[in-house]
């Protein structure tokens, strides 16, 4: 972690000139101030007057410089170990010496509401309800000093919590918020928790760059509720891998709206102690109902699911929100984790497309080495997958279904995937190609190339009037084997290169602006 900070740079773009007719002469320049400065380390002294400078001048504590610093201010945390809770209750920057500066404490007396449930909220650092810019920078956040305060599961434990608060969090490390193993089923334990009350005049919106989260409980970052954005960029969100204590999921998206740029999400992998009864798996990435999603040019591997992208309001519980453009785009995702579960049953998938009705777009992606599909479509409807490589998977490509909406009886139009469009895919050494399973129909397949795929590059058990006697338009696909459907392979296949970077880099460009700044 580089000591101080990275920032994200908004660009200003000004052109054209002035032209008013007058001369204006002689306005002095407006007076400008810099932000206070309150200085804090361990050989400061908690007196009226701390903080002008480092060393004997410094407040002792973290707590007492944000009691002495005005909203606006910044207070500069030397080097060592802080064992206190924090709570932000104004706007204000925080900034440590890198990973030198250790804010670990040993008890959480303060704690919050839970927006999502009854249970409160002990954070190690907690920003209220209210405040619109609270900034933490260069410092380390470590749980595992109050993890022993936790006896059940009636409370939430949070690295960092916003709540009806928004900020940044730049080159920051998050680690060991964990529950006492004993308690690992109880859901708590979440890196860093961003949520937002229904309603809230001040939703959530935070914004992360360089951040490194590892060793939580339940989640690594967690974005609820609707009106909640998260921008994460350049960071490493890693789990504790293959466990049998919890399912957890790495980044979380339920009703918020999520940008994922450039990043790392790894080894969120739960050996389920209940199987066969049910299958529960862990998410490298999982997104339920939520709002606007662009996630691009990240590497996600070695989950159970890596990218786990649902909308099923009613069987989730989640907050209803309307659903805006899913973005999945020049991705790397691999070697997903299938563990003792059968292959069909939705662990081990690369990207796994669930019960959508929305506009959702898979683009680009690198997908390998995940045990069972590469891409999978599960009751799914207006889905465009173009220009993905997909290559030595269980299965390349998946279109079928139930949905998870249709399995819990909430959504029988997800029962079956229609209407979606594959364009220029290229599905190679995996077991089938391309299969399209009976629980599909009208599908677009255009320019897509299969080739050495063992048990056959093209499987569709449809039927209907469209191409070959099945229920689908093929076009132009190229293929070797697709066993009766003489009608679908027209030529040669011929795996391709599919990344347009200079699509990646306007769409990166695009993501960034919209960020809250």
């Amino acid at each position: 972690m580089a000591h101080r900070s990275k920032r994200i740079v908004a660009l200003l773009l000004a052109s054209g000139s002035l032209s008013l007719g007058v001369v204006v002469s002689a306005i002095p320049a407006e007076a400008t101030t810099s932000p206070p400065i309150t200085y804090v380390g361990t050989s400061g002294t908690n007196v009226p007057g701390c903080g002008s400078a480092q060393g004997a001048q410094a407040c002792q504590t973290i707590t007492y410089g944000l009691s002495v610093t005005p909203a606006g201010g910044t207070i500069d945390v030397g080097p060592g170990t802080y064992n206190e809770q924090v709570s932000i209750t104004q706007n204000v920057t925080i900034i440590g010496s890198g990973p030198q500066t250790i804010i670990e404490p040993t008890s959480l007396p303060a704690f919050d509401s839970d927006t999502d449930s009854t249970q409160p909220q002990y954070y190690v650092i907690g920003v209220a309800p209210g405040v619109t810019s609270a900034s933490v920078e260069d410092l380390d956040v470590d749980g595992s000093g109050a993890s022993s305060q936790f006896g059940g599961c009636g409370d939430g434990f949070d690295g960092i919590y916003y709540h009806d608060a928004s900020g940044a969090l730049i080159n920051v490390s998050v680690t060991d918020v964990e529950l006492p193993e004993s308690l690992f089923g109880c859901q708590q334990g979440q890196g860093i928790y961003v949520a937002s009350d229904a309603g809230t005049s001040t939703p959530s919106s935070v914004s992360m760059q360089s951040v490194d989260v590892s060793a939580y409980d339940k989640n690594g970052i967690t974005c609820d509720d609707i009106g909640t954005f998260c921008g994460i960029s350049d960071s490493t969100v890693t789990g504790i891998g293959n466990t049998p204590l919890i399912g957890q999921n790495g980044v979380q998206a339920w009703g918020s709206s999520l940008t994922l740029l450039s990043s790392s999400i790894s080894d969120n992998v739960y050996s389920n102690p209940y199987y066969p009864s049910y299958y529960t798996s862990a998410s490298g990435l999982l997104v339920i109902d939520a709002g606007n999603v662009t996630v691009l040019n990240n590497q996600i591997s070695a989950n159970n699911v890596n990218i786990d992208a649902v909308e099923a309001p009613s069987a989730f519980g989640a907050p209803s929100a309307t659903p805006g453009p899913w973005i999945f785009e020049a991705n790397k995702v691999t070697n997903a984790v299938e563990g003792d579960v059968p292959f069909g049953d939705e662990v081990g998938d690369g990207i796994d497309i669930d019960s959508t009705a929305s506009n959702v777009t898979v683009d680009a992606n690198s997908v390998s080495g995940n045990p069972e599909f590469g891409i999978a479509l599960f009751g799914a409807s207006g889905t465009t997958a173009a220009f993905n490589a997909v290559q030595s998977n269980g299965d390349g490509i998946y279109i079928g279904g139930p949905g998870t909406g249709s399995a819990y009886g909430t959504d029988t139009s997800a029962a079956t995937s229609t209407g979606n469009e594959f364009i220029d895919n290229a599905a190679y050494n995996n077991g089938t190609g391309i299969y399209v399973d009976t629980e599909a129909a009208g599908n677009t397949m255009l320019f897509n190339s299969a080739e050495g795929n063992t048990t056959s590059d093209v499987t569709d058990l449809t039927t209907g009037s469209a191409t070959s006697g099945t229920s689908d338009t093929w076009l132009l696909s190229s293929c070797t084997t697709a066993g009766a459907l003489t009608g679908v392979c027209s030529t040669p296949a011929t795996p391709k290169a599919k990344l347009a970077p200079l699509k990646l880099v306007n769409h990166i460009v695009d993501a960034v602006s919209t960020w809250p700044h």
